[in-house]
């Protein structure tokens, strides 16, 4: 573990609630997660390194030439050992008699949001280019919730919030950076009655944030992206207050819709 350093709390983003209470606050957060992979396929995950500032990414890099060095991985083996640095917004209470920051466990919102998420080192590359000179793009997502049929739209505006979460295991984590996951334009459309759950309605929840495609990426194009960002990414909605239905959707009205633009 590293030293501890002061920690500078930062206010709720816009598309994050506000904190419950004042003795909440968001604060930042740096991962740095090892893994190894093997013909463009992940094969295991090392160790992750975590702290609330780039300090982490010396020790880590430091860890991942080691395991090159005792296992010779070289820039021509065909097994390879992946570093990717992780950005986070993380929720934190103050309690006790000692008053000390701790991880919120129990709020009724999002407690951990990721801002970003991209490659920074690899045994083959060494050292990866920062994503913002790599070509960006706009991601803008689509996503239909099913709601209490009581709760109007501009009920929700003030009950939804809206999170990024990373489940790609294969080449996609790789190619693809999230240069700004703070979600923009964050916004609530009626769409109807949802007749698989009466009493319920469904509601189309859009935003946007901000994608660069990796320049080792073999494949181009704005089909391709979308869908490695569709494979990639994933938006999480939390309703709080009691907002969610009980009643459950088919899987094609769950999934997210993705459009790209290059910006």
């Amino acid at each position: 573990m590293l030293t501890s350093q002061p920690q500078q709390g930062i206010s709720s983003p816009a598309h994050l609630p506000a904190a419950s209470t004042s003795a909440v606050k968001w604060f930042s957060q740096v991962t740095v997660e090892l893994s190894y992979w093997h013909g463009n396929q992940r094969l295991k995950n090392l160790d992750q390194f975590e702290w609330h500032g780039d300090a982490v990414m010396a020790p880590a890099l430091t860890h991942a030439q080691s395991k090159c060095d005792f296992y010779k991985i070289d820039e021509s083996s065909s097994l390879e050992l992946w570093a990717f640095r992780s950005q986070w917004q993380v929720a934190k209470v103050r309690a006790g008699a000692d008053q000390h920051w701790s991880f919120a466990e129990s709020l009724d919102h999002v407690t951990r949001v990721m801002v970003s998420h991209h490659p920074v080192w690899s045994s083959k590359h060494g050292k990866i280019s920062p994503p913002d000179t790599w070509p960006g793009f706009t991601a803008t997502f689509q996503k239909i919730i099913s709601v209490d049929a009581c709760r109007s739209r501009d009920e929700l505006n003030g009950l939804v919030s809206a999170s990024l979460c990373i489940f790609g295991q294969g080449p996609e984590a790789m190619s693809l950076a999230i240069t700004n996951g703070a979600i923009r334009d964050l916004t609530i459309t009626r769409v109807g009655a949802n007749n698989h759950s009466p009493g319920c309605e469904l509601f189309k929840v859009t935003g946007a944030i901000e994608v660069a495609m990796s320049p080792y990426q073999t494949e181009s194009g704005l089909d391709h992206l979308e869908d490695t960002i569709r494979s990639s990414v994933g938006i999480k909605l939390s309703l709080v207050d009691g907002a969610t239905a009980t009643g459950q959707l088919d899987a094609a009205q769950r999934s997210t819709i993705w459009v790209v633009e290059r910006r």
